[in-house]
């Protein structure tokens, strides 16, 4: 696995080098550029190596680079489905709530790949943060992470006394899947949490051009990739409206939402899609977009500075929600 990211790694500095020789590549922060062509070149092995193979590395790459920050980790359940629970240091009955659901294109990615995350939101709101370990394809196809995802929202807000005292936030798929329960959520009547962060999240797997193509060369992603972990998530299966596709769904009645993306990524032209329906919907939602970042760069935030920047915005919005519907 060491020689693994060594490859990796010279991979991604050759790359480096070479766009920049022939004047192509993102201007951005040298250390950024090379972060980006690691993942890439990650992402595009792992069509090659498998699922198994992405996952164990994904997992250990983040270990690598996640700092020790004052919080405790503790492993339990949330509505039947497995959790991995973060406490700020001497918070022993926390009043503010989030749930955070990983991205990973619903085939890769654990609370364990987010720890670190997980751990800036959870100091930054003062609050317990709880990653939910939804099950993945290809073992589990569409609707379960779906599923999963909805039983832990409703056992979180159960357990903190109301859904005033929980919110939500996600990366990507997790983004997605966070919007997919508020509304399940509203459709069955039920309290929605306070308020919602989405970090460049992916609510429409279908689309094609625009930012989809000119960003190509500038993201950690490629279309290759996201066709193969949403055919991998839906195994032939048609979903129906909304399925995986957000932009289908009925976006009225959501709680406050904070957007975060990258402006070299892919995903740029369906967030902001996004966001103006959810605006259109009534939504309150504020949209930041951070200059040549490319997708989830907060994954980052050990290294990268906007990363820390945004996960402190991200996690201060979260805990103002919180205060304002009385949580002290």
């Amino acid at each position: 696995m060491v020689i693994d990211f060594i490859r990796l790694l010279l991979r991604a500095c050759l790359g480096l080098v070479a766009g920049r020789t022939r004047g192509q590549g993102n201007r951005r922060p040298l250390l950024a550029e090379v972060l980006c062509l690691f993942v890439r070149f990650l992402l595009k092995d792992s069509l090659r190596k498998g699922v198994p193979w992405l996952r164990s590395r994904q997992v250990s790459f983040s270990r690598w680079l996640a700092p020790s920050l004052p919080v405790t980790f503790s492993r339990v359940d949330a509505g039947g489905v497995p959790a991995l629970q973060c406490l700020p240091q001497g918070v022993e009955a926390p009043e503010r709530w989030i749930v955070y659901l990983h991205g990973g294109g619903y085939v890769t990615g654990s609370p364990e790949s987010s720890r670190d995350t997980i751990a800036r939101l959870a100091l930054a709101a003062d609050a317990a943060v709880l990653g939910i370990e939804y099950r993945l394809a290809p073992e589990a196809a569409f609707p379960a992470a779906h599923h999963d995802c909805l039983a832990a929202t409703r056992q979180v807000i159960e357990q903190a006394g109301g859904a005033s005292r929980v919110a939500m936030a996600g990366d990507s798929a997790g983004g997605a899947l966070c919007v997919a329960t508020l509304v399940a959520l509203r459709d069955g009547g039920e309290a929605l949490p306070a308020a919602c962060v989405l970090l460049s999240p992916w609510v429409d797997p279908s689309a094609k051009g625009g930012s989809m193509v000119e960003c190509a060369g500038s993201d950690i992603l490629s279309q290759e990739v996201l066709d193969s972990w949403k055919d991998t998530y839906l195994q032939g299966a048609d979903p129906g409206p909304p399925g995986i596709n957000l932009l289908q769904a009925t976006l009225t009645g959501l709680p406050p939402m904070l957007v975060q993306f990258g402006e070299a990524e892919m995903f740029r032209d369906q967030i902001q899609v996004l966001v103006s329906r959810l605006q259109a919907g009534g939504v309150e939602v504020s949209l930041a977009g951070y200059a040549g970042q490319f997708h989830v760069f907060q994954s980052f935030a050990g290294l990268l500075r906007q990363g820390r920047e945004a996960l402190q915005e991200a996690g201060g919005f979260l805990a103002r929600h919180l205060k304002d519907l009385g949580v002290e």
